[in-house]
């Protein structure tokens, strides 16, 4: 049992902190609103329900992202720390590659097999630039800026960093979509006090932002 008879409610730029001894279950919560585990729910649930099943729904808006921060971060070998942000652009990195694709094939293309690439590849376009295809290089700037990444820490590889560093650009990956809804999970983990300030200047900067964070320091919620 990790809750029992609770309801909350998280409202825009709201900033909660969810206080509790390690393995009461905080990460638990996070995990649950960001859909990285789910609900054992009883078949037929909610209209009829049985001991030992899970119980209650969580309600996020239809428009809204919803960005997560795990504890411990797993990548493949061999990436830097560039690498690491740039996997916010993976579905513009695919969107872009299946229109260079289609560059290449409607080089040999006619009549109306060709205007079915062109309206394909339109389509693609317009993806491209609503998920921010143009903004790559201005929203990694403005991440790099706040969480000051120079061009040296972002080639070091992301395996031999420490469990801060990669904290932090674990969040910059997550902050360069601007969500809607951040879960930061024991963010002060691998901190020292330097990088913990510089984290709270991030988070206060965002004004628009709901963020939960589970924490066993509340020396971090208080500031």
């Amino acid at each position: 049992m990790v809750l029992k008879s609770i309801s909350l409610e998280a409202y825009e730029g709201e900033k909660i902190g969810i206080v509790g001894a390690n393995g009461s279950g905080k990460s638990t919560i996070l995990k649950l609103i960001a859909g990285k585990e789910l609900m054992n729910y009883y078949p037929g649930y909610p209209q009829t329900s049985s001991p030992g099943y899970d119980e209650g729904l969580i309600h996020m808006p239809r428009a809204a992202t919803c960005a997560y921060l795990e504890q411990v971060p797993s990548f493949p070998e061999g990436l830097k720390g560039t690498d690491v942000l740039n996997l916010a652009f993976e579905e513009i990195d695919c969107i872009e590659a299946q229109m260079r694709e289609l560059e290449e094939q409607m080089r040999t293309l006619a009549d109306t097999a060709l205007e079915k690439a062109l309206k394909k590849y339109s389509d693609l376009l317009q993806l491209f630039e609503v998920k921010g295809g143009y903004d790559r290089e201005e929203k990694l700037g403005k991440v790099c800026t706040g969480l000051k990444f120079n061009e040296s820490f972002l080639n070091k590889d992301f395996d031999l960093l420490s469990g801060g560093e990669k904290t932090r650009v674990m969040l910059g990956k997550l902050l360069i979509h601007n969500p809607d809804i951040l879960l930061l999970d024991e963010p002060t983990n691998h901190l020292d006090m330097i990088e913990v300030i510089g984290s709270k200047a991030i988070l206060r900067d965002i004004r628009e932002l709901s963020s939960l964070f589970p924490m066993t320091d509340i020396f971090w919620i208080k500031q």
